[in-house]
Order: structure tokens, then sequence, then C-alpha cells
């Protein structure tokens, strides 16, 4: 028997893109998935069009959601500890409702994956669109350099591996520790699933990127990630520090509240390498230690301004007041 495939869509009041992503996905060359959507609690006709498809594709199964807590992050955790506990796949994928897939987007990252037993992620660049289709950019890559340039990078930047793009194998999601939502919910809150998975394919497996553009990332009003700056010019960046400085710390504070939580779910498997304990350690302690460790380990984005903004961000230790005391 083939390869299968396990696609994990959450939704919410999604009704104007979901029919274009959908279909997308019905497009795909590689055949052999099962689109698993849950939704989250939708005021309009999401979960309408869901049970249209439903009835006319049984690749495509709508999932309860009788949870109390709501919101993207929850939503996406629920529906993986779901998926886990009730089936078993060869490979499972991200996908956002409002995106576009390119036909060969499955095909080419089934291809990328190794065929040990290896814990991996393959993840792709992508073009971004506009509400009614029209191209915004062709390469996301060249614009933020997502094509992660060290190991470490991704436990300080969150702006590389975009979970719409994403796909592991199931050694990744044995190995990867359940979170307990009910217990945890102060942190799942904004614990983004990819940037969480991703770390411990970084750590205990591979992350493998491929150059083609897969996936059709739509830019609007009322998507979760609208509010990231692709393109940011050293005027904004002057502005944001002036005006957002409180801000531009809370949003590394986020990164870091996230890297703490990873490394505590992962001392709890095994104990922490050297190199995960300074990781750490940095977070915690900041300045000029973490400054250091910056320059020394290649820590830096794609654009000098940004990365002026992360060493600044480090060297005043303004995001402190933002993390959350359980990690520290």
């Amino acid at each position: 028997m083939g390869k299968s495939v396990a696609i994990l869509m959450t939704t919410y009041n999604g009704e104007r893109y979901l029919s274009q992503q959908i279909d997308s996905i019905r497009s795909q060359t590689f055949t052999n998935w099962t689109l698993f959507i849950r939704d989250d609690g939708s005021k309009d006709k999401t979960i309408e069009v869901i049970q249209r498809y439903s009835k006319i594709d049984d690749r495509i199964r709508f999932v309860e959601n009788p949870s109390k807590f709501h919101g993207a992050y929850y939503n996406f955790f629920n529906l993986i500890e779901y998926v886990k506990n009730n089936y078993q796949f060869d490979y499972y994928f991200f996908c956002d409702q409002d995106d576009i897939w390119k036909e060969h987007k499955l095909e080419i990252q089934l291809l990328r994956f190794s065929k040990d037993d290896m814990p991996e992620m393959v993840y792709s660049d992508m073009s971004t669109i506009d509400a009614s289709n029209n191209l915004i950019d062709i390469s996301i890559n060249k614009i933020m350099g997502i094509e992660l340039p060290n190991i470490n990078n991704l436990y300080f930047i969150h702006a590389y591996i975009w979970g719409c793009t994403a796909g592991f194998n199931h050694a990744l999601l044995e190995m990867v520790p359940s979170v307990d939502i009910d217990k945890d919910y102060l942190y799942i809150e904004k614990l983004s699933h990819d940037n969480y998975f991703a770390k411990f394919a970084l750590e205990y497996g591979k992350v493998l990127f491929c150059p083609e553009q897969l996936v059709l990332y739509r830019r609007h009003g009322h998507n979760v990630t609208t509010s990231h700056h692709f393109k940011l010019s050293p005027l904004n960046v002057f502005r944001k520090a002036i005006l957002g400085f409180n801000e531009l710390a809370l949003t590394h504070a986020g990164v870091y509240n996230q890297t703490l939580y990873m490394l505590k779910k992962a001392s709890g498997k095994n104990p922490l390498s050297d190199r995960l304990l300074e990781i750490q350690e940095v977070i915690k302690i900041g300045g000029l230690k973490g400054v250091r460790y910056f320059y020394q380990n290649r820590i830096s984005r794609k654009q000098l301004v940004r990365t002026i903004g992360l060493y600044t961000i480090m060297l005043f230790g303004t995001y402190k007041k933002y993390i959350m005391k359980e990690l520290l």
C-alpha cells in the first residue's frame, strides 16, 4: 500500500475562502490523503461548506469541537491530539483555511522525506496573494529568508517555518510530547503548533526545505498572521523602536516563552543537551551574555534592521517582564 497523508485544518468564520482551499486540496496530484477539519465555533456558513464537501468526498472529515478552550492554537493542538489518538498515517500536513495549495504540493514535499524512521519535517517557500487572488510577492524566501540558516535561529526567531507549508512524518508525531491543554492552557494560548513541532524536529531529527513556492498564502484583514510585516523599511523600524518598543519586546518574549515551554517538555523525556541548556540560560539572563551568544552563533535576520532590533531587545532585556514566571 502507498503512502498515506493526513491534512489537518482548523477553521473559524472562513466561508469566504474555504472552498478555494478545499478545491486546491482535492486537485492534488497525490490523492491518498484524508482531510480533517475542526471548526472553532464559526458564526458564518463555514460548517455548511465543510459538510457539503464531506458529502461529496469521503476523504474529508468534519471533527466535532467540544472543547471549552477556543482560539487558533487551542484548536490546532486539539485536532493534532484527536488524529494522533484515533488514526495512524505516514505523513501529516498543517493547512490554513484561506490559502491555496499548488497542485503538486504534496507530491513534491513527500519526495523530500528520507526513507528512514528519523523524525522529520519538510516545509517550503510560498507566494503571497491578496483577497482577490492577485499575486503580491512571488517568494517569501527572497524577502524574508525563511530557509533556516542554522539550527539555533529558530529558538529565538519565528520567521522561518510557516505551518501552512509544513508537513512531518509519523516518527515526529510520536516523538513530540503531547500538550495537556487543561493543565497548560495559559502557555498553549500563544504556542504556535508549527514552531513547537519544528524545534523537536531540529533537535532530534531533521528539518528540510523545499525552495519551490508550493502555497499561495493569502494576506487579508482577518487571518492570524496578517499583522506580520514582510517588508520592513529602516523608517518603519525606527518608528517601531521609538513608539512601539514594548510591543517589540512583547513579540520577542512570545518567541522566548515558546522556546522555554518546548525545553520544559523536552526535559521531561530526556536530560537537555548542553547546547539547549545554554539557550535556556541565554533567554533567562539576556544582556551582554545574550548578545555575545547571538554573535558567536550567528543569530541574525535577513534584513539588517531586523537583526538590530533582535540584538537591542536582548541587550536591554526588555522582554523579561513578559516572560512567564513558571518557565523561569
